[in-house]
This record gives structure tokens, sequence and C-alpha cells, in this order.
């Protein structure tokens, strides 16, 4: 939580950026995605926990891809050109981001500790996280699973409420400001019980670790939403029934840094599992650009 704290300080800010190029905008409904970012990612924290993160996040991007495009098909009546091949085209996205999910799991290795993989991983996202000391049982990746399904509905919702504004102009990207500083708002909502639990409940001190995390909070945290902004931007041209189901898709460039970078993708059978995803992947993208818009 620390760690989000000092994300979510940065993305407020970041966000107001857009005013150097689009008029102030401010909506109440920033305060409700900024709920909804916030509840995501405390989801995907336990998600993590529980099944690891290549088999988490593959499973909360793929129902939100359905949720986001329920949303933009059967709720806010965005037309298809074909609504039978775009339903097959998120069939294709599910299968690469499934694939892709796979590879970055210890199912194809011949031999391999995915334990202290997923210590390593779950890091980043919870200070408080300790590695499990025995494997996780059948039972305890289940319900990791069933979180990260739920996951995908906050996080496909985040940007609905756009759709219930009233106004003479496309307010999607400057929107980012309500988003931002709705964020700024419920943080304390959630940080402050969170704290409090820890501190006063199970007696473990708080380790703010001023020298490490906020750069890497910044860092983190300007990324993201350089990503947000571009997602915004997808909405605006494409709707939430193609925009929001293919920033999804940020999964296939997390793997390219899983191989080249942190060496979690490694092996033949691995990488080449993960090769194949993702051109499953960008052709099921190809497939919602052209069909569902």
């Amino acid at each position: 939580m620390v760690m989000q704290v000092f994300m979510n300080l940065t993305i407020g800010l970041t966000s107001l950026l857009v005013l150097s190029y689009r008029e102030f905008y401010w909506s109440y409904f920033g305060i409700l995605s900024g709920a909804l970012w916030m509840i995501t990612n405390m989801m995907a924290i336990v998600a993590i926990q529980n099944a690891g993160i290549s088999i988490a996040q593959g499973v909360w991007s793929g129902t939100t891809i359905i949720v986001s495009f329920v949303w933009g098909a059967a709720i806010f009546g965005e037309e298809a050109k074909s609504l039978a091949l775009a339903l097959v085209s998120l069939g294709v996205l599910a299968v690469g981001i499934t694939g892709i999910s796979i590879s970055g799991t210890n199912l194809l290795a011949k031999k391999k500790d995915e334990y202290d993989i997923l210590a390593d991983e779950i890091d980043a996202y919870d200070d408080n996280y300790k590695p499990p000391e025995k494997p996780l049982s059948t039972k305890t990746i289940l319900f990791g699973i069933l979180v990260a399904s739920l996951l995908g509905i906050p996080n496909g919702s985040v940007y609905a409420p756009i759709h219930y504004i009233t106004s003479t102009e496309d307010i999607t990207v400057p929107y980012i400001v309500s988003f931002g500083l709705g964020l700024l708002i419920v943080t304390p909502v959630f940080a402050i019980p969170y704290f409090a639990y820890f501190h006063f409940v199970k007696k473990t001190p708080i380790d703010w670790n001023l020298k490490v995390l906020p750069l890497r909070a910044v860092m983190a945290g300007t990324m993201w939403n350089i990503g947000n902004w571009a997602s915004l931007y997808a909405l605006s041209y494409l709707g939430y029934t193609v925009g929001f189901p293919l920033s999804q898709c940020a999964l296939l460039l997390g793997g390219v840094w899983g191989i080249f970078l942190f060496k979690e993708i490694t092996g033949a059978r691995r990488i080449g599992l993960y090769s194949i995803s993702c051109i499953v992947l960008i052709g099921g993208a190809v497939m919602l650009g052209i069909y569902g818009k």
C-alpha cells in the first residue's frame, strides 16, 4: 500500500499535464473512477498472492475485455460492424492472453521454483507480502483465479462513467484530470484503514522505505499514466467496445520485459508459446479493430 500511495500521488499530479493543451474539466464521476481503480489494485494484490502474477494477470485481462465489451455493446449500444465476428475476435484475444499467461508460469519448464519467482514479482505490488513457506495449494490458486476473475468487473468499468456525462464536447481525454483528482481524494479512504489495521491489529510497523519506494513509484506512476492517457484516446476514437479491450494487450509488452530484462520467461518451449500467443493476440486485436467498430 505504501507503493500504491506514492504511485497514486504521481498519477494524480501527472494527470494535470493535460491542462497544458486542454481546458480544465471536472466531474464527480472522477471520484467513482478513482475508487474503482483502487479496488482493482487491492484485488490484484490478493489475486497475485494466491495465484501468481502470470495466471492472475491473464485471467483479469480476459474478464476485463469481456466486461468492457459488454459495457460498450450491450449497455451503451455501440454498434459493431459484425457483432458475431467481434465476439470471435474477443475469443481470439482471450486465447492469446491465456497463452502469454501460461508462458509466464513454470508449467512448461523442466525444473523451476515458481515460488521464488512469485516472491520477486509480488514485491512490486505489495510491500507487506511474505512468500509462502510451502507450495500453494490448489484451493489457494483457485481462490486467486476467482478474485482475478471478479477483478475484471471494476477494472473494465473504470471509465464507464464517462458515458453518463452530458456534454456537447468530447470530454474523454480531459476526464483524466477528474480521474487523477478523484484518485487523490479516495486514496486516504483506502490507505488509512489499511495502515491502521497493520499498526493496531497486526502490530506490524509500516516500512515507508523513503530511499527506494518514492522513486520507483514516480517511475511506475508516470509510465502507467502515459498508458492511461493513450487508452483514453483509444476510447475517444474507438469507443468502449473496441478501445478498452485493446488496452489489455499491454500484457504482450509485459512478456517482452519478462524475456529480455527480467529473464522470467526462459527456455525454448516457454518463449515459443509466448511468441505464438503474441501472434494470436495481435490477430485478435486486428480483428476486433475491423469488426468491432
